[in-house]
């Protein structure tokens, strides 16, 4: 019933591991800050974010790099706590809610059909090819 509701649907999916580390690099510098990875580790907060939208991602920098904590950026470097809590604080994806949004896709891009239909030419493939070498 929902999926005759849109005429056509595009689906962004959650960013993996080495995107969220491209996304953390560029929301900085889009601050002016460029990071050195011997003081702030990229990684982890690429890992920390996994399930989390770009658009978190890019609230959770902007929140953080404030003008006046680039200004302080000389006397105290960035820390990876510093993104914690902000990050936190913004909308989450749990693995349970993508499996749905994933499931839902799946049938309404019409993959499921295709599936289905595939798995069901396959299967009487087989049967025919059974039934002509039991004679």
């Amino acid at each position: 019933e929902l999926l005759s509701a849109f005429d056509e649907k595009v689906w962004v999916s959650y960013p993996e591991y080495g995107s969220r580390v491209v996304l953390w690099q560029k929301f900085m510098e889009v601050h002016g800050v460029f990071v050195d990875p011997t003081k702030l580790n990229i990684s982890t907060l690429a890992r920390v974010s996994d399930g989390y939208s770009a658009g978190s991602i890019k609230q959770t920098v902007d929140r953080v790099l404030t003008a006046r904590r680039v200004q302080q950026l000389k006397v105290r470097p960035l820390k990876v706590q510093e993104f914690i809590g902000p990050l936190s604080r913004t909308a989450f994806c749990w693995r349970e809610e993508y499996q749905q949004f994933s499931d839902f896709d799946f049938e309404a891009t019409g993959e499921k059909a295709l599936h289905e239909r595939r798995a069901a030419e396959e299967k009487a493939a087989e049967e025919a090819q059974a039934k002509g070498k039991g004679k």
